[in-house]
């Protein structure tokens, strides 16, 4: 079981996390290196959270975030494909004009 913990002199036990479960800011670090703002604005969109824990700590699972992904978040094109493409059509049509 995880635990996180921010101790100081009075505060609570640390979090135990359940096997299977990340914390908000583990998600966003096992998302790839994402801020925990981005997480907020997934939770936001959709992406499922779970109170398990006793403080009542929003947890996470990484399947969720892979589902969530696979079906939210839209593939960034390949811009470098698109611009040869048009600069290929522009070119075929200069050597066409000639």
């Amino acid at each position: 079981m995880l635990t996180t913990s921010n101790k100081t002199k009075n505060s609570p036990a640390p979090l135990q996390i359940p096997p299977g479960f990340l914390s908000v800011r583990l998600a966003a670090a096992w998302a790839g290196g994402r801020s925990v703002s981005t997480l907020e604005r997934w939770i936001r969109r959709g992406l499922p959270v779970y109170r398990e824990s006793p403080r009542g700590a929003r947890l996470i699972k990484p399947s969720d975030i892979e589902h969530f992904l696979t079906r939210e978040i839209r593939p960034t094109p390949n811009l470098e494909a698109i611009v040869n493409d048009a600069v290929a059509g522009v070119l075929q049509g200069c050597g066409r004009a000639r």
